[in-house]
């Protein structure tokens, strides 16, 4: 994901968990949160919700190659494994309205 998101024209850190996830979002400034939705301890689901807890306005991706029926709540869009460069600018694009 992280080249992924730099061939977009982002500067990407990664997380190997939820809380670790949480904690990097805690002490940085984004612009964008992309997450797995199975992630040990604290799932993706539960990371977006923390993350909106804190700032509402920050877009996040849920990012799964089984991804739920219906978008979560907290989650602005959703981009499905495999996925293309142009997939993860249109889940951007959407996470972004």
């Amino acid at each position: 994901m992280q080249v992924a998101l730099e061939k977009c024209g982002y500067t990407a850190e990664t997380a190997k968990s939820g809380e670790e996830g949480l904690e990097l979002f805690d002490a940085g400034r984004f612009d964008l949160v992309v997450t797995d939705l199975y992630l040990p301890g604290m799932n993706g689901e539960q990371l977006a919700r923390a993350i909106k807890r804190q700032d509402g306005e920050i877009p996040i991706i849920l990012l799964s190659a089984y991804p739920p029926a219906e978008i979560p709540p907290d989650v602005d869009s959703i981009l499905v494994k495999p996925f293309t460069i142009d997939a993860l600018k249109e889940a951007i694009a959407q996470a972004r309205q």
